[in-house]
């Protein structure tokens, strides 16, 4: 987790402790990347293919969570309302490895007549991370689960609905990956909305 993302959750765990507003408390939601947004790497790839162009990418063995649009719209939403102050919400996501991507693109290219994309390692930047992590190790011990939600509780007493996980950690090599059949129809719901 990037260190900007970290010292907002920080600041809004303290907040509740130094609010002087009764009604208030402060939660914190841990995104993967949602499909679809400015700067998501699908889009990128689908407009290097229309093109013509190579698919960038850093690493074929990469792995990231991805989530659609209402799925963090519900993170935000169902975490708002079930908080109590302090917690950190995480929403159980599917995890896509990067090689299956350009798989993807290139069975797309196929069915279209478009030319086999080629694709290019570019490499990781400095920092990083193969997998990508959305939960450090010294959280583990205050790790729970309920329904579509992992959780990082600080009281956990004040959540009973939530049962303690017994996990390493939450990692995108870790997760269930995104079918074949899924990402094919991510591609084509991208080429759809590009000529609406």
């Amino acid at each position: 987790m990037g260190a900007t993302k970290l010292l907002s959750e920080k600041l809004f765990h303290q907040a509740n402790r130094h609010v002087q507003n009764r009604g208030t408390v402060f939660c914190s939601v841990r995104f993967g990347n949602v499909l679809g947004s400015r700067g998501s790497v699908i889009p990128i790839l689908f407009e290097q293919m229309m093109e013509g162009e190579p698919l960038t990418i850093t690493d074929k063995n990469m792995t990231r969570f991805f989530m659609s649009i209402d799925d963090a719209a519900t993170l935000t939403l169902q975490s708002a309302a079930i908080t109590t102050g302090g917690e950190t919400f995480i929403f159980k996501m599917e995890s896509l490895k990067l090689e299956e991507l350009i798989h993807g693109f290139e069975e797309y290219a196929a069915q279209h007549g478009l030319p086999r994309p080629a694709a290019i390692e570019v490499g990781k930047r400095p920092g990083e991370k193969l997998h990508e992590e959305l939960t450090s190790p010294h959280e583990v011990e205050s790790l729970y689960e309920w329904g579509n939600l992992y959780a990082i509780l600080p009281e956990p007493e004040k959540h009973p609905d939530f049962r303690k996980v017994n996990l390493p950690g939450y990692q995108s090599d870790q997760a269930p990956l995104i079918t074949k059949d899924r990402i094919a129809q991510i591609i084509e719901d991208l080429h759809k909305e590009k000529k609406a």
